[in-house]
């Protein structure tokens, strides 16, 4: 499912940035190689970040794109 429609990003590439380290809400475009533009992806992502994000674990500083 599209999630960001400003950056065309699916429910699965969230998932799949936030299984290898957990990150915030602001984090995720930038690990995937781009940047929020409207803000309305913002709940769904965090909606997919609690639910990949295991308990008691902190985001990541930073993260870059590959």
């Amino acid at each position: 499912m599209i999630v960001c429609s400003c950056n065309m990003l699916r429910d699965s590439d969230v998932a799949q940035a936030a299984a290898s380290q957990p990150l915030r809400v602001t984090q995720v475009h930038a690990c995937l190689g781009c940047r929020p533009r409207c803000g309305g992806c913002f709940a769904t992502i965090k909606q997919i970040l609690d639910s990949t994000m295991p308990q008691g674990s902190a985001p990541a500083e930073a993260c870059y794109a590959q």
